[in-house]
């Protein structure tokens, strides 16, 4: 068998009201250390410099402007860095910000920025991806001399999860629950709306969305 490699996760002493410190901690082959960052939440093996936040305070520090000013700390990372948006998709339908600023400043976020920000549904899902993102291989720009070549593709299941979660307030959990159901896109694309709606946690609007999203004309 071989050995997990150790991993080391240096974790900002203010993330303590957050269950992902104590899940990294449970992890095999982490070695946590827990002290002040000047800017970032956690810095995954000394090369990924990941910026955590729940939905509530994204939209907080939106509408605050604070999210620019941690964006431009981030920036003076010379490596990796990385926002992870941990929350259903559903938090943003219950505030009162409007969808284009949120589209918006992702958008600014990703391509003025560079900073990538991937979603996760809960702190489990959270602790898994700075674990990852320890765990992927790094090359150092300019490093060598040969070229990129793409990731081989993802595994047909993730991408039908994906493609699900396209749909507004469908987040990772409730598209394995609809796809564990039906089994394809294909047999989702034939599925009526009282069907969709039987589903745990799917409601009457969702339902409507998830229909029309992969119905090809979108009528009923």
């Amino acid at each position: 068998m071989a050995l997990i490699k150790t991993i080391s996760i240096i974790v900002d002493d203010r993330e303590g009201k957050s269950s992902v410190p104590s899940l990294l901690q449970a992890t095999d082959g982490v070695r946590v250390l827990v002290r002040r960052l000047p800017f970032g939440d956690y810095l995954a093996n000394g090369r990924v410099l990941i910026e955590r936040k729940t939905i509530p305070d994204f939209i907080l520090s939106l509408t605050t402007g604070r999210l620019w000013h941690q964006a431009d700390d981030l920036l003076r990372f010379p490596r990796q860095k990385l926002m992870i948006l941990e929350g259903e998709k559903a938090e943003f339908s219950r505030s009162r910000i409007r969808r284009a600023a949120v589209l918006g400043s992702l958008m600014a976020l990703m391509l003025k920025y560079d900073i990538p920000v991937l979603q996760t549904a809960d702190a489990f899902e959270t602790a898994e991806m700075i674990v990852c993102s320890a765990r992927y291989p790094y090359r150092p720009a300019g490093a060598g001399t040969r070229a990129w070549r793409p990731d081989p593709p993802a595994d047909k299941r993730a991408i039908q999860i994906r493609m699900i979660q396209s749909v507004p307030h469908i987040g990772w959990k409730k598209a394995k629950i609809i796809l564990d159901h039906f089994g394809s896109i294909h047999s989702l694309c034939l599925a009526g709306i009282p069907e969709i709606r039987s589903l745990p946690g799917i409601g009457t609007r969702t339902a409507k969305s998830i229909y029309q999203a992969f119905r090809e004309d979108g009528n009923p």
